[in-house]
Formats: structure tokens, sequence, C-alpha cells
């Protein structure tokens, strides 16, 4: 196979040689200067939906997002829901949790729960009639959504947010920060409860106002917080790319689509 090879520190024209499943060779080749780029498969950790299927949508959806998504590059997902009611979302895990992928689609080794646990004055596209307050849902409430659980977006400055956080932390789940109206306090609380990213910076938070900082330059300046980034050019301004880069380096940026099911 001739091509760009996406190498971890460049690009170079090369040859790679695939024996049994596996890469065999990679070596410099000239004559795949003008082929097409070939590169590890894409993760995307944040994705609602694609081609047509939801991710809340049972089996078959899933079946048509992993075949959609691996024909643009993406091996692996996290099929993500929505803000819904507890017991929905309690199917929808049991649903990941039960699904095989097709030997023709993308992977998922978890799944990723954007909600319930928003700020109603940062909700963006999420139902107000589904958030929750932390404080408010026992831990017997949450136990059904545990197993398979990789990634939670969670507004620190509700009640009960840093204990939740702090759980989630301890049952190997990686917290996230969004959909927040958090002061800059109130953010660095969070990460100080353990959260380790930051859900699609920039987009349904607090940010750089330079009298009232808030989860945005939180994120941006702790060395432990990852910060996800829709890079479209619509959610987020290109010209702020740059400042992000600056503060967070390739294993602290992580692209994501936050696709629905329009997407593809």
């Amino acid at each position: 196979m001739l091509g760009r090879l996406v190498l971890p520190d460049r690009v170079i024209p090369g040859r790679l040689r695939v024996e049994g499943g596996r890469i065999a060779e990679i070596a410099h080749d000239e004559r795949g200067a003008d082929g097409p780029l070939i590169a590890p498969g894409f993760v995307d950790l944040h994705v609602h939906g694609w081609g047509g299927h939801a991710a809340m949508d049972g089996p078959t959806a899933l079946d048509g997002m992993a075949r959609g998504l691996v024909d643009r590059g993406v091996t692996t997902f996290l099929p993500t829901a929505v803000s819904a009611p507890l017991d929905a979302l309690a199917t929808f895990a049991r649903d990941v949790r039960g699904w095989s992928p097709p030997d023709d689609g993308a992977d998922a080794p978890g799944f990723n729960l954007e909600g319930p646990f928003l700020a109603p004055g940062r909700k963006g596209a999420h139902a107000a009639e589904h958030l929750r307050v932390p404080a408010d849902v026992g831990a017997d409430a949450l136990e059904p959504l545990l197993e398979g659980l990789r990634l939670a977006t969670i507004a620190p400055e509700l009640p009960g947010a840093l204990e939740l956080i702090a759980r989630l932390v301890g049952r190997g789940v990686v917290v996230s920060l969004g959909h927040s109206g958090a002061t800059l306090e109130e953010a660095r609380a969070g990460y100080d409860a353990g959260a380790r990213s930051t859900t699609h910076l920039f987009n349904a938070m607090t940010g750089v106002a330079h009298r009232d900082p808030g989860l945005a330059v939180a994120a941006l300046t702790d060395d432990r917080a990852a910060v996800e980034l829709i890079a479209d050019g619509h959610h987020v301004h290109p010209a702020l790319w740059p400042l992000i880069v600056r503060a967070k380096p390739p294993s602290g940026l992580l692209l994501v689509s936050d696709a629905i099911a329009l997407a593809g």
C-alpha cells in the first residue's frame, strides 16, 4: 500500500505492508508522495449518531453507526447518550453492553453519558426536563449506568457534583466538565475532585472574559485536564485553535465530532 504515511512525528511518502491483519513493514518510498494519507484509525470519544443512526436507538442503530464511522476512518468510538430519563439511560447502557460490533464496523469499548447532570443555563441542545441535580440522585439509581461507562459530563457547580465526580472516578470513569456556568474557582474544584477532561471546549460553558474567567480558562491552565475540541471551524473559530495547542500538549487535545444522526 503506497501513500503518505502519518507517523508519530512526521508524514512521509512510503509503503505499508500488512500480513495476517498486522503491519509487517513501514518503509520510505517516494512513489507514495501523491497517494492517500495512511494513518492509524481515529477514535471518536463523543459521537451521538452517524449516517442516519442514533446511538440511543438500540443495537441495529449501533451497527449502522459502526459501519458508517469506519468508512470515515474511525475504528473506535464511544456511543454517546444525551440527557434522558434515568431508565432510558439504563436501557442505552444495557444495549451497548450487550452489543457486538459487526466485523465491518468500528469497535466500541464502552459508552459516554453527556448528561443528565448539566447546568440548565448551559444545556445547549439537551432537553431541560431531563436535567438532574447530582444531590437529588442516589447511588442506587446510578448503579445500572456504571458498567461500561467510560466518560461522563458533569457541571461542577451543581449541588452534589463534586461528590459525584469523586465517586465516578473511584469506579474508573473519566469525568469531563462541561455544559456549565461554573466560575473559575468552581471549575478548579471539579478538577481537584478528579475530573480529567473538558466537554467541547468553549461550547456551552463559561469562557475567557478578562474580568470573569470561567471553565474554559480553568481547563486551559490545568495541566491535569484534557480538552475536547469540535474542530469544524464553526463551533470554535479557528483563530482560537493556536491558543489551545499552545496550552495543551498533543495528548491533552481530543478532537471529537459530537455528531448526531444527520451527520454523514
